[in-house]
């Protein structure tokens, strides 16, 4: 992967925590899936990986920084 390639993702998943977002927000969950209608299926299947794969990537750095900043040596 190149390094452009992996600060686009970095940035998609910053840019929203787009899983957080979408658990805990009924507004755009709603939004995001009248979005989806208009879009096939091949384009949703796509945009849910990515979204499953920034969901757990930032859900680990957020819980690796915590773990570091209570845990990690001193």
């Amino acid at each position: 992967m190149a390094i452009g390639e992996f600060i686009e993702f970095v940035g998609y998943s910053v840019e929203g925590l787009a899983g957080w977002r979408y658990l805990l927000s009924p507004s755009y969950r709603r939004r995001t899936h009248e979005r989806w209608r208009a879009k096939s299926r091949a384009a949703v299947a796509g945009e849910i990986l990515i979204f499953v794969v920034s969901f757990v990537f930032v859900t680990v750095v957020i819980g690796g920084l915590l773990w570091w900043m209570f845990f990690g040596e001193r």
